[in-house]
């Protein structure tokens, strides 16, 4: 029987970006468990090359047991200290343990990751993303290492949804800077400006004017949006034609990419070749 197959896609964005980067930062990150939520923590394995410039491996989460925190009796709602039950949590285990294959792109420096895996368990964009964002932060990687940032790729229309509304009241734009090789010509112009400025990020805010019917983004913003949207986010504030209110951001349309995978293909393999035929948008 066919099976579904959804892959999330976070974009990886080390400035600057000296050639393997983005490998090197993977393998130094690889089996350091990062706690990214509560009491849940993930790595990664190692990339493992399958050809065409892609690489797969894991994302491995599970939970931590604090042996010092009491746990609960299910039967008479009480609380136990573990050390009294004998339980002695292993230092080597992690509980309620999930496993996800990710593929790496590397041309791209793209990063796929299943949104739900063969045992029906899901890990969603916001927390794939913060994943590996914490395993790439500048304390978990070599002194003088390049930044490392991370974006959520959202779908394809979700700027024209956002500056399209009927009445546009707000517009946010948080830029972190870019990759050069996203770009076309007019593009690399919001580069060069954060390169000359020395700036790691940019915000712009656009209020509407009293008596004004909507803000009209020009070129250049709807512009700067379309590449924050890559790396960054985007969020807009106003309302529908029938008058219904919006809020809006990037940050909640992510991008799906999907595909029915039957018996002849395993979902690693699938996945691999979702991740070598997506396109992305060329930029300006």
């Amino acid at each position: 029987m066919p099976t579904e197959l959804k892959l999330g896609v976070i974009n990886i964005v080390a400035q600057p970006h000296p050639e393997g980067v983005y490998l090197d930062a993977l393998n130094h990150v690889a089996h350091n468990g990062v706690n990214f939520w509560g009491d849940d923590f993930a790595t990664i394995s190692q990339p493992n090359e399958i050809g065409d410039g892609l690489y797969q491996g894991r994302i491995l989460i599970w939970t931590e047991i604090d042996p010092d925190a009491p746990a609960i009796n299910k039967a008479e709602l009480v609380e136990v200290s573990l050390q009294d039950t004998g339980f002695v949590p292993p230092p080597e285990l992690g509980f309620n343990g999930r496993i996800f294959t990710y593929t790496f792109r590397e041309d791209i420096h793209h990063m796929f990751f299943e949104l739900r895996n063969e045992l029906g368990k899901n890990l969603a964009p916001k927390r794939a993303n913060r994943i590996f964002s914490k395993l790439l932060a500048a304390d978990r990687l070599p002194r003088d290492f390049p930044i490392v940032e991370t974006t959520v790729i959202p779908e394809d229309d979700t700027i024209d949804r956002l500056l399209g509304l009927h009445q546009l009241n707000k517009l946010s734009i948080f830029l972190k800077r870019p990759n050069a090789d996203e770009f076309g010509d007019r593009a690399q112009e919001v580069l060069e400006d954060l390169e000359d400025q020395g700036a790691r990020s940019q915000d712009v805010v656009l209020k509407k004017a009293p008596g004004v019917q909507t803000l009209t983004p020009n070129e250049d913003n709807r512009l700067l949006a379309e590449v924050a949207a890559q790396n960054g986010h985007v969020s807009a504030v106003g309302k529908e034609e029938d008058g219904s209110k919006i809020d809006g951001s990037t940050l909640e349309y992510p991008k799906i990419m999907s595909a029915m995978v039957d018996d002849a293909l395993s979902l690693a393999q699938a996945a691999a070749r979702l991740a070598r035929n997506y396109i992305p948008p060329r930029l300006g």
